[in-house]
């Protein structure tokens, strides 16, 4: 790789994530001044670099979750395990964002429930507390399971507990599936 007259031979990344911690060492090979002299950048973190290890392991991720192709769990099972943006969702509403979950906070958090729990909450929280993009869940649901095409997925209802937003999966001859969900707190 050469950008300018940095040049760098390859790039190694080894990573360890457990109970204690993740360990990341990054490994620029024979990096340096193209015309001088070059030799390995090692960059070693343990998780007390907190941020660091973070952004790398999420950039990590999301580089192998955009290898999977086009499709269905691409295009929504990831987007309803957060692990991936609901581009149909962010095109229709390009001033908000998609819940996704941190994977580094999950693991991080991976020995104490409370902690844990109190990530998934808030992710989930973020799901029911916009109508938008609880009515956007629901239709990945409805094309996960029929393939529908986005714009021909219907949602009835307000979100209400009186009124709730209604789905219904048919075959056409005897089965039909109703989605039904709604926002409700109770007082």
């Amino acid at each position: 790789y050469i950008v300018g007259t940095t040049q760098c031979d390859g790039i190694s990344l080894r990573a360890a994530i457990g109970s204690s911690g993740a360990k990341v060492v990054l490994t620029l090979e024979e990096y340096g001044d193209s015309n001088g002299s070059r030799e390995d950048m090692v960059i070693d973190s343990w998780t007390g670099a907190g941020g660091f290890v973070s952004n790398i392991m999420n950039g990590i991720v999301d580089v192998l979750l955009n290898q999977i192709p086009d499709g269905r769990i691409k295009d929504d099972l990831l987007p309803m395990l957060g692990l991936l943006a609901s581009s149909e969702f962010e095109t229709r509403f390009p001033t908000k964002d998609w819940p996704e979950l941190d994977i580094m906070e999950l693991v991080s958090h991976i020995d104490d429930a409370q902690q844990l729990w109190g990530v998934l909450r808030n992710w989930m929280n973020e799901i029911v507390n916009d109508g938008d993009i609880s009515q956007a869940y629901l239709k990945h649901i409805y094309r996960l399971i029929t393939g529908e095409l986005w714009d021909d997925i219907q949602i009835d209802g307000s979100g209400t507990k009186a009124d709730p937003w209604k789905l219904v999966i048919s075959d056409g001859i005897n089965l039909d599936l109703h989605l039904i969900a709604l926002r409700f707190k109770p007082s």
